[in-house]
């Protein structure tokens, strides 16, 4: 709420996120688990529904198929109490297929688990989290025309010092 009272912010939004492995096919395989987002960096349903209790999820419309739907995505027993801790639960079922603009093209990022890449993005909803503070914060700008021009680029900037400060 503070950094949405920032000049020149339209909307900010605090989410959570876990990176874990996940039992993917054949393989264990690294997955950022989010919650889905309100307002910023908003999903684009693919197939099936939104999850509607703590045991639903959204899966990576790349990695899987509207067969998986019904199926059930599982944490790895790899993963440590580090990781399962922060999460409701180890088993999740799969109940629609999702895009995300953080993820628009085949690389999915890095991680700290695992071999270091992101496989995919699960997402799942708010209250599957068991953390006390967000863990990303997410916003959009009120003059922002043009994203990945420099004048976008221009209004991150003269922005920053203002975020540090509240971050602070």
């Amino acid at each position: 709420k503070e950094f949405a009272k920032l000049d020149g912010i339209l909307n900010a939004e605090g989410t959570y996120s876990v990176d874990a492995i996940i039992e993917y096919k054949d393989a264990d395989k690294e997955f950022k688990i989010m919650s889905i987002p309100e307002l910023v960096n908003q999903i684009s349903l693919v197939e099936g529904r939104v999850p509607e209790n703590k045991k639903e999820c959204l899966v990576d419309a790349d990695k899987y198929t509207k067969e998986d739907i019904g199926t059930t995505v599982k944490l790895a027993n790899s993963n440590g109490e580090d990781i399962t801790s922060k999460l409701s639960y180890t088993e999740y079922t799969i109940v629609g297929l999702a895009e995300s603009p953080m993820h628009i093209g085949i690389d999915r990022g890095t991680t700290t688990v695992g071999s270091g890449a992101l496989n995919g993005f699960i997402y799942v909803n708010e209250d599957v989290f068991e953390l006390d503070v967000y863990t990303e914060l997410n916003m959009t700008l009120t003059d922002a025309e043009y994203i990945y021009s420099d004048e976008y680029q221009s209004l991150i900037d003269n922005k920053i010092d203002d975020i540090e400060k509240l971050l602070e």
